[in-house]
């Protein structure tokens, strides 16, 4: 199976546990405001099959083993491709490889849920806590697809919410006891 990617990052270190082979993938829809890699967004016509992607993995395998590493695959949205990320994901397990998912959760159920049986740990990234401050933030009019996803992830897997703090904007009173309010909800679903 073939995917679109941006970039390959063999030797990274933010983006989960460890040291990890980082795979971005193009396409997304979010177009944040204060977005890191905004060159994702458009669809490239670069594509690596999941098997080369295991095989570059495994070209690096002590360094991710003894660090307790693996592979993160992010974007864009990575969910955009779920087809692709469940397949890279299914035979990096099945290598004994640990799997994250770096996600802002703009996808639909089924590609999350397409994904989820194979990913051991999620990175989400949740751009806004209330409907207004997303939109202010994004170029979509709601997050609640967003906030479903964010509890569908939680209750399936581990979790590691991600929340830029932009002053004025995101760090607010109001946003902030939103953000709590989001999380303590989370907390009491499990």
């Amino acid at each position: 199976m073939k995917g679109y990617y941006h970039s390959k990052e063999t030797f990274g270190t933010v983006d989960g546990d460890g040291i990890r082979y980082v795979l971005f993938l193009t396409g997304g829809g979010l177009g944040c405001a204060f977005c890191h890699n905004p060159d994702t967004w458009a669809w490239s016509d670069r594509t690596i099959e999941s098997e080369r992607v295991l095989h570059e993995v495994n070209e690096y395998r002590g360094f991710y083993e003894n660090s307790g590493g693996g592979i993160t695959v992010s974007g864009g949205e990575p969910l955009l491709q779920s087809s692709f990320v469940a397949e890279v994901f299914r035979i990096c397990q099945e290598d004994g490889i640990s799997t994250t998912l770096d996600t802002g959760g703009y996808c639909t159920k089924q590609a999350l849920q397409e994904v989820l049986p194979y990913t051991d740990k999620i990175l989400f990234s949740l751009k806004a806590a209330t409907p207004e401050m997303h939109q202010r933030l994004t170029a979509v009019d709601s997050n609640q697809q967003i906030l479903t996803n964010l509890r569908l992830a939680c209750r399936e897997k581990p979790v590691t919410l991600r929340y830029v703090l932009l002053p004025g904007m995101t760090d607010t009173a109001e946003e902030t006891a939103a953000l709590i309010a989001l999380v303590h909800a989370l907390d009491a679903e499990d």
